[in-house]
């Protein structure tokens, strides 16, 4: 007797009409904090709001030069180390709405706060759809390339460094980095065979971890290297 309702529950099971305990919590993503889920997304909600906090702190900034020019801002440190000097160059604003120019750091404000609850949504075990974690994470690739292309000119062109331009371009970093791994983990992302048994070997034997430590000290190197640079007499 015992038997025959354990093949009708086995049975009802594969049939889709009953989950077995068994299968409660089955993919270990869900288990605990270290898990897939918790340590990504968590790692992407904490960047998000360092992110976040930089271009209310950069916002604000801009706002303080407009009102007061010849002030100078707690981050101005020195010649290379000086928010002002960035923030009063032309690459701080690049978008103009209605004739109005919409600093750099409202867009990242913006920005910042969507990623904050895609993070969230994630993590609660939202079902967003593939084409929309697709989406993010382009979005986000495009914020990586802005960042970088911003924090190029600073180096090269302004000649100055802006730590809250810095902690924005390493949030966006290990956004986009924890952001890709997810969706690679859940196979969101459309891959040919060959590529997709190259990141799942990535994955599985942790090399990804190795190279994310490798970009966060590629990072602090340029940043030191130039500093340096920058300061040394000609």
């Amino acid at each position: 007797m015992n038997g025959e309702i354990a093949n009708e529950l086995d049975s009802w099971a594969k049939a889709g009409n009953l989950r077995l305990p068994s299968d409660v919590d089955s993919d270990p993503e869900d288990l605990h904090f270290f898990s897939a889920r918790g340590w990504l997304m968590g790692t992407f909600i904490l960047f998000s709001i360092g992110g976040f906090i930089a271009s209310f702190m950069l916002t604000i900034d801009y706002i303080h030069l407009l009102r007061f020019p010849n002030d100078q801002l707690e981050c101005d440190l020195n010649a290379v180390i000086s928010c002002s000097t960035v923030a009063e160059s032309w690459q701080s604003t690049l978008l103009t709405l209605w004739g109005k120019v919409v600093p750099n750091a409202v867009l990242g404000l913006v920005a910042y706060t969507i990623f904050i609850v895609i993070g969230v949504l994630v993590w609660a075990k939202a079902k967003l759809p593939r084409w929309f974690m697709n989406a993010a994470n382009l979005g986000l690739f495009g914020a990586l390339a802005f960042s970088y292309w911003l924090m190029g000119q600073s180096m090269f062109v302004i000649r100055a460094l802006c730590p809250w331009c810095i902690t924005m371009m390493v949030s966006t970093t290990f956004m986009f980095l924890s952001l890709t791994k997810w969706n690679l983990l859940k196979e969101y992302i459309p891959l040919p065979k060959p590529i997709k048994r190259f990141t799942d070997t990535l994955i599985r034997t942790r090399i990804d971890n190795f190279i994310a430590v490798i970009v966060a000290l590629i990072i602090a190197g340029v940043l030191i290297l130039d500093y340096y640079l920058t300061i040394m007499p000609k």
